[in-house]
């Protein structure tokens, strides 16, 4: 983030077929189109920030579980557009506000 002043550790990770980066067990989404690429992480204390390039791609609340999943719906929208079937089974949908759900159930499904 720019101005940001804080401790933080950068690391690099690959995209995963998941759209996901994995830090200390933890799988955080990015923009599906950043799949195969490298990305920069900034770990901070209680946040990470996900860089492609210059650009902050993503930015997600740290969990300390190893294991959990961390999504952001967004980043999915155009796997979601190729195959709308998979968002009705998504990790992603399962994290979204249940409002948000309930718009998909009543209205796409």
């Amino acid at each position: 983030d720019h101005g940001d002043i804080g401790c933080f550790e950068q690391r690099l990770y690959r995209v995963g077929k998941y759209s996901t980066i994995t830090v200390d067990g933890v799988h955080y989404s990015v923009p599906d189109r950043l799949v195969g690429s490298q990305v920069a992480v900034k770990l901070y204390s209680e946040r990470i920030v996900v860089l492609y390039g210059r650009d902050k791609v993503a930015a997600h609340a740290r969990s300390r579980r190893s294991g959990d999943w961390v999504i952001d719906l967004m980043h999915y929208l155009g796997t979601f557009l190729r195959k709308p079937a998979a968002l009705g089974r998504s990790v992603a949908l399962q994290q979204v506000h249940p409002s948000v759900a309930a718009l998909y159930r009543d209205h796409f499904r």
